[in-house]
Parts: C-alpha cells; structure tokens; sequence
C-alpha cells in the first residue's frame, strides 16, 4: 500500500508527457499510441520485454523510439503510419 501518490507520473501527464519508471517497453508504447496517429509496434518478446524509465513527449512516437533505440538494443523500421521496434541481436 502507497501513501503517497507518485506525483511525478501525474505532473508529467499533465504537462503532456509519459513518465515511465523500469515499464516494459510494450506498456509504454501502448500507452504512446494513445496519443499519436503514428503507432509504435513492437515486433518480438525481447523488445515487449525490455525496460525502460524516463520522461518523454506525448504525441511524438518518432521521438519516443528514437530515443528509446540509443538506450536499448533496438532495431527500427520506418513507415508512414507505424514504427517497428525490434530486438537488435547484432550488439
């Protein structure tokens, strides 16, 4: 039980951004697609599974994966409407 509210997740939310505190990678881009008509699809487990934690724009998936592919292993594959996150076995 919390006594306290993680007022981080609810400023960032009402200042338009996600916050995300060690989510798998899925949640956080289902959570983004919420906002954006360009949609996040994550193409394997590994990538579902990975964590992250960070502050980022609602709104701006193209930034959200760019971001999110310096800090994992991740492969991204661009089209109009949807970005492809995918493990990225090579490291």
């Amino acid at each position: 039980v919390m006594d306290r509210p993680q007022t981080e997740a609810l400023l960032a939310w009402h200042n338009g951004q996600a916050f995300f505190r060690n989510d798998r990678l899925a949640d956080a881009a289902a959570q983004m697609n919420r906002y954006s008509t360009v949609k996040l699809v994550i193409t394997d487990t590994a990538a579902a599974n990975a964590r992250i934690s960070g502050v980022y724009s609602v709104g701006d998936n193209l930034a959200f994966a760019g971001s999110v592919a310096k800090l994992l292993p991740l492969r991204l594959k661009y089209s109009d409407k949807s970005i492809e996150l995918s493990a990225d076995n090579s490291h």
